[in-house]
């Protein structure tokens, strides 16, 4: 799935707006690997009975579980290490039809992230990171007709299915004139039956690659036993993306903590204002600032999140479980090290007005002042090399305070950066 390939994907589905399957896309290795991963992410959720990072839903004969029967049916069936699905289903779901909906394994699961983003990555090269960034959604089950019905997904947000298998799926879909015609645009509409002989027919397996913009309302068929991935580029509209600026602006420059109870007014030009703006707590080259140029920062920000982390929107849910031996936290250990980035993703950074400097970390945005030996060691890094610690920080001195000795353990927590 080179540069070539996606070409090849983006004239067959004329630039993302015809649905397409791609036939025999990925590597019985990738393959393998993706459902190892979401096994292990299920194993996760199972083992701590929650959510994961994003919305889980299950059904059984196609109705929801509630809280309780997922405590019964779901938590006390965690997939094994190792275990293929269709073991873990036969032992889980002996006889019966599930479907598992997942959103967000990508947070999870660092290697299914670092799967996708590098088979993703000519792509991403060749048109951009969407503004609202990547997520995926999984499916699992052999579920026949997806419990959601017919359904047309968010405006703008096209989406990739990278199916695992090991069974077939088949995707129907129709145009959203014809849909409104028949069945009047109804939203998730499970007379499903006599609308087939209207839809377009679209069969896929073990991995293929099934592509489907946004607008067409469209429903799924698993028969048999698979999993899917898919991931989704939020090309919102614009509607959406100011709403996730502003909503970013009242994290970053609001500290709530501050509210009093407010007063009433007796004056029409009684200024009251200071009490609102006592929340503010924004850096002082922006106090004078017109709002535009605030929201003009913020959206800088917003993409260099999204390119430090692959295009993904939401960064890791844990910090890099310690798979060494050693303890980054150890200066000495950490000298005696080697350092390489994490591939496919890089760091990225900003020097603002103010001689601020922002540094992005798969996903994560950091602050401190700006200084030549910091932003000098980010660009050797994101080379790709691996380096010796000790000859990467030359000159540091053992036991006394260096910030590039706190970035590194800082880009380490961050899934950031592998030592060796």
């Amino acid at each position: 799935m080179d540069a070539a390939w996606w070409e090849d994907f983006l004239k067959n589905n004329n630039n993302f707006t015809q649905t397409i399957v791609m036939k025999d896309a990925l590597t019985n290795g990738t393959v393998s690997l993706l459902e190892s991963e979401v096994m292990a992410v299920l194993r996760n959720i199972c083992n701590n009975r929650n959510d994961g990072a994003g919305y889980f839903r299950v059904y059984i004969d196609q109705v929801v579980l509630t809280k309780q029967e997922m405590e019964e049916h779901v938590f006390m069936f965690p997939p094994l290490p190792g275990e293929p699905v269709t073991v873990w289903a036969e032992r889980a779901y002996p006889g019966k039809q599930f479907c598992m909906i997942l959103n967000l394994a990508e947070v999870i699961s660092e290697e299914l992230a670092k799967c996708l983003t590098t088979l993703m990555q000519p792509l991403t090269d060749r048109i951009g990171i969407p503004l609202n960034g990547l997520h995926t959604t999984t499916f699992v089950g052999n579920y026949g007709f997806t419990p959601l019905g017919i359904h047309q997904d968010s405006p703008g947000g096209n989406v990739i299915h990278f199916h695992i298998g090991p069974g077939k799926k088949t995707m129907y879909n129709w145009e959203a004139d014809e849909y409104n015609k028949l069945a009047g645009g109804r939203p998730n509409n499970r007379d499903v039956t006599p609308l087939l002989p209207f839809a377009k027919e679209f069969t896929f397996g073990k991995g293929d690659i099934y592509y489907m913009p946004w607008d067409k309302f469209h429903i799924g068929y698993s028969g048999e036993l698979s999993i899917g991935v898919s991931v989704w580029f939020d090309n919102h509209g614009r509607d959406v993306i100011l709403g996730q600026l502003l909503d970013n602006l009242k994290k970053k420059h609001f500290d709530y903590r501050k509210a009093v109870i407010t007063k009433p007014v007796k004056e029409e030009d009684d200024n009251g204002f200071d009490v609102v703006t006592a929340l503010m707590n924004q850096p002082e080259y922006l106090e004078e600032a017109p709002f535009v140029s605030l929201l003009e920062e913020e959206y800088q920000d917003h993409m260099l999140r999204l390119f430090s982390n692959g295009g993904w929107k939401i960064s890791p849910v844990l910090s890099r479980q310690r798979r060494s031996a050693g303890n980054p936290s150890d200066v000495e250990w950490l000298l005696s090290s080697n350092v390489r980035i994490t591939a496919p993703f890089r760091i990225c950074y900003a020097v603002r007005n103010g001689g601020a400097l922002k540094i992005f970390c798969r996903g994560v945005e950091m602050t401190t002042s700006y200084q030549p030996l910091l932003t000098d060691l980010i660009d050797r890094l994101n080379e790709g090399a691996e380096y010796n610690v000790a000859e990467l920080l030359e000159g540091v001195v053992p036991g006394m305070p260096d910030k590039r000795i706190n970035m590194l353990m800082n880009f380490y927590n961050l899934n950031g950066v592998d030592f060796f």
